[in-house]
C-alpha cells in the first residue's frame, strides 16, 4: 500500500515531532502504524550521554594542560611590577611617572 502526502502535511508531521526544516532530515517513511520515522542528517542528531562525556573528558584534559602551561609560564616569567617597585626603593628614585603628576 502506498500513502502520498503533501509536503505540507510531510512539514506538519515533521514539526509534531520537533524538527523544524524539512532539510534537517536524511530521510523519512510512514510506518504501518500511521507513525512518521525518520533520520536526521548527521548535523542534526541529538548529542548522547557518550558524546557529552567525551566533550567533558577532552575539555578537563585541555584544562590540565594549560593550568600546567600557565604555570609553568608564570614561574619563568619575571614579576616586573614587583622588580621594578623594588629596584626603585633601593635605587631612593623618587621621580614619579608622568601620568601620576
Amino acid at each position: 500500500m502506498k500513502l502520498r502526502l503533501s509536503v505540507d502535511a510531510l512539514e506538519m508531521l515533521l514539526r509534531q515531532n520537533g524538527i523544524e526544516n524539512i532539510k534537517d532530515v536524511q530521510w523519512a517513511t510512514i510506518e504501518p502504524s500511521g507513525q512518521l520515522g525518520y533520520l536526521l542528517s548527521n548535523n542534526k542528531k541529538f548529542a548522547t550521554k557518550e558524546d557529552i562525556e567525551k566533550i567533558q573528558h577532552a575539555l578537563t584534559q585541555l584544562s590540565t594542560k594549560l593550568n600546567i602551561n600557565s604555570k609553568m609560564q608564570s614561574e619563568n616569567k619575571p614579576d616586573e611590577t614587583r622588580i621594578n617597585l623594588f629596584s626603585k626603593i633601593k635605587e631612593g628614585d623618587s621621580s614619579y611617572p608622568k601620568r601620576l603628576k
